[in-house]
This record gives structure tokens, sequence and C-alpha cells, in this order.
């Protein structure tokens, strides 16, 4: 590893109504640190199980002047990205997991509304769906007689 300092020169513009406008730096640049370091260090942490005191020792002990803060920071924050990849991943292999045992994708699947079952067609059992109606909080009687009305229709037809 080594130190590999860019300056960056944004680009700045006024415009006819006299505000101004800054260019943007690439989309890559996250903080101080590049993507191969952050990648370093998320690898060491997450697959090689190294804890964030021996990774800050070994990253200073390498050359880097780095906070436990800021490494904290690249452990835990900006992680969105991973998250959507592996939620979208985890679904298509649920998917491909289900179709190749003979679901049928037209069938509908029916949780508590839990996220790792919003696949496919999604739908909530009776208990959860009236959970939802029971949290509305009506403002006139009308509205309170017309949600007393509904959830009555579901326990009905619950108990039928």
């Amino acid at each position: 590893m080594h130190a590999n300092n860019i300056l960056y020169r944004l680009a700045r513009w006024e415009t006819p109504q006299g505000e101004s406008v800054t260019g943007k730096l690439p989309a890559s640049v996250q903080g101080h640190f590049g993507n191969e370091l952050r990648s370093y260090i998320i690898y060491q942490h997450t697959q090689c199980r190294v804890t964030e005191p021996l990774l800050l020792e070994q990253l200073r002990e390498l050359g880097l002047d780095i906070s436990s803060g800021q490494l904290h920071s690249i452990l835990t924050q900006g992680h969105d990205s991973f998250h959507q990849e592996k939620s979208e991943v985890l679904e298509g292999a649920l998917i491909g997991s289900l179709i190749v045992h003979g679901l049928n994708p037209q069938l509908a699947i029916m949780s508590d509304d839990a996220g790792q079952f919003n696949v496919l067609m999604h739908a909530l059992c009776w208990i959860h769906a009236e959970r939802h109606i029971n949290q509305l909080e009506p403002y006139h009687p009308e509205q309170a007689e017309a949600q007393k009305q509904v959830r009555a229709q579901i326990w009905n037809y619950y108990q039928q």
C-alpha cells in the first residue's frame, strides 16, 4: 500500500442570475481513502475476522495515518449499496429455487409482511391486514363506524 494524494480542482461557474454552480467529485471518491483501501479494510474485518483494534494497528504499521473513528466509519457507514445488492441476490436465488422446485410463479406468497417473503406476488394474511386497519385513526364518527364495520367483516369472514 502506498499514499496516492490527488488534488481535485472543481470548476465553478456563475449563472446569469448570479448563482454559483460548482462541479462534483467523481462518484468513486468517498472521504479521504480510496476504494482499494476501503475494500481491503472491509474484507479484513468481515471475511478474515480481524478486529478493529488489530486492523487499526496493522494499517498504522503500514504507514497509514488513520484514526479509530475513520476506521469505524469505513466499516459501518455508506454500505447501502452492499445491502441492496445482497437483497437482490437473495431474492433472485429464492425465486430461482422456488421455480426449480415446482412453485408456480403466479401464486401469491402470504406472510406477516416480513421482508424476506416479499417476492413474487405478496399478500398479507388476514390477521396482519386487520392490524393495519385497527391502526387507522378516524377523525369523524362516520369514519370510526366504517372502520368498525370493516373490522367486523374481517372477523365474521374468519369465523366462517
